[in-house]
């Protein structure tokens, strides 16, 4: 519980014992006693406040047959920087097995792989260059599971596990593209309020033959909604995510697609952080975080959208992992300038409440869950490795810095002072304690304390808050009392 409880003798005592770490919604003065103004690198777990998420390089599987994380191998650095992680499954025929590859584009421009379950600690390069970082995805071809790559001056180049790559030349350039319904839609770079899509049961055939009512087309969307940006095939239909708004392509029929307007945006869409999660989409929007359902637009009810609508987030990019939404972004507590993501978000979707990882610069992320082997999957910027979500607190050996601190809270009896006479905690590692009192400032080391400690104070005022800080590698508070006497 966390509340302010008085007795008949004018004492008031400020209880925790139920940490979050979602933010309060910002106010002057804050009677919320639960949620903090500021807070990174923290979780609560249990109630208690423990450390946050942290980050730590990527280990393998060696085979299928080896779950535990002791006999998992590392990787050799790429030879060069990730830009974006692909996971990608198929079935080789060579080998009459499932493989599984985790495939990275790199700022060489190059596409690398790496086998999971293998006996293997290097990443391969597939034999191709491209004039420009590509996009990347996975889709069918006759049954088979494929991985195509393709950029504003690149054709298509269509990559099976058993094969070199092959170049389709029919195929446009583009600058998204979604596999629905056995064809490709891709947003064409030539004209970008064009959809253009492939013939029906063949990715690979982009030619229009007007003797078959299933062959390969185009569809124009050009109004007042902007640019074409990203294209999401959900349910039974395909979503075009533009600037101001979102449309729909009916692709019931087989052929004769029809489009329609589904949603007006206030304000811009940050479209490269469309992200499927179960049966929604969420996204970001100028001023917040959205959800979708394929009929209705919602906007979320959270402190987050505050935070995420102080900096412009067109390099937020997301990923829906173990039942939680991951936006990586950018977030400031100080007025800072930002120039590049800082902040990874963990929201989760059933309750609403969330932390933040604060100080990393993510440019990626991909959920893998391939038999035992589940992972959120990260590339930093201007890393050339790959990294997993832990709890540790750290990335790598660095340990990051936390921080909780109360909104301003106002007692009721705002124009007389009270005295904060002492305060009770029980925590398994030691902390930094910032009493705020009016103009008065002060910190107290606590020690670890496993059981009851009581801290004396005696100072005075009208309006409090308090900062927990720490810089040491482990951190737990199960309880923090604040006991105060009130004036007669």
């Amino acid at each position: 519980m966390n509340y302010f409880d008085e007795n008949d003798f004018g004492n008031l005592k400020f209880f925790i014992d139920n940490f979050s770490t979602s933010l309060a919604k910002k106010k002057a003065y804050n009677n919320n006693y639960v949620n903090p103004s500021v807070c990174y690198n923290l979780k609560s777990r249990e109630g208690r406040l423990v450390l946050g998420n942290g980050l730590e390089e990527i280990t393998i599987p060696i085979s299928t047959l080896h779950s535990s994380p002791s006999t998992f191998v590392t990787r050799n650095p790429i030879p060069s920087n990730v830009k974006k992680i692909f996971r990608y499954r198929c079935f080789s025929h060579d080998n009459q097995t499932f493989l599984y590859f985790l495939v990275v584009i790199c700022q060489d421009k190059k596409v690398y792989y790496t086998p999971l379950f293998f006996l293997n600690d290097d990443y391969y390069c597939i034999n191709h260059t491209f004039n420009e970082s590509p996009i990347g995805i996975n889709f069918r071809i006759s049954g088979d599971d494929v991985m195509g790559f393709s950029s504003k001056s690149d054709n298509l180049l269509v990559w099976f596990c058993d094969e070199d790559p092959i170049t389709v030349d029919t195929a446009p350039s583009f600058k998204s593209v979604c596999f629905h319904n056995d064809r490709l839609f891709a947003i064409d770079t030539k004209w970008d309020y064009i959809v253009r899509y492939s013939a029906n049961c063949n990715p690979l055939d982009w030619l229009k033959n007007t003797t078959e009512s299933e062959d390969a087309g185009m569809l124009e969307l050009n109004d007042y909604k902007g640019e074409l940006k990203n294209l999401i095939s959900f349910l039974d239909n395909v979503y075009v995510f533009r600037d101001f708004g979102i449309s729909k392509i009916n692709t019931y029929l087989k052929s004769d697609f029809t489009t329609s307007n589904i949603y007006d945006a206030g304000q811009k869409i940050y479209c490269d952080s469309v992200c499927i999660c179960g049966e929604k989409i969420y996204f970001l929007q100028q001023d917040g975080l959205y959800s979708f359902d394929g009929y209705d637009v919602k906007k979320v009810d959270s402190s987050i959208c505050e935070k995420l609508a102080e900096y412009d987030q067109e390099q937020a990019n997301t990923c829906y992992h173990d039942n939680k939404l991951y936006i990586a972004c950018k977030i400031g507590f100080n007025d800072e300038v930002l120039s590049s993501n800082n902040a990874l978000v963990e929201f989760d979707l059933a309750t609403q409440e969330y932390n933040i990882l604060y100080g990393v610069d993510i440019v990626s992320m991909v959920s893998v869950n391939y038999l035992f082997y589940k992972r959120l999957v990260i590339a930093l910027n201007n890393s050339n490795k790959l990294w997993v979500l832990n709890d540790t607190g750290k990335v790598g050996s660095s340990v990051l810095d936390k921080k909780f601190e109360s909104p301003n809270l106002l007692f009721d009896n705002f124009t007389q002072k009270n005295i904060l006479k002492d305060i009770e905690v029980i925590c398994n590692k030691e902390f930094d304690l910032t009493i705020h009192f009016d103009d008065k400032v002060r910190t107290y080391k606590i020690p670890e304390s496993p059981n009851l400690r009581k801290i004396r104070v005696n100072i005075s005022g009208t309006i409090f808050r308090y900062d927990i800080t720490s810089s040491l590698e482990d951190f737990d508070i199960t309880l923090l009392q604040f006991n105060f006497k009130q004036p007669k």
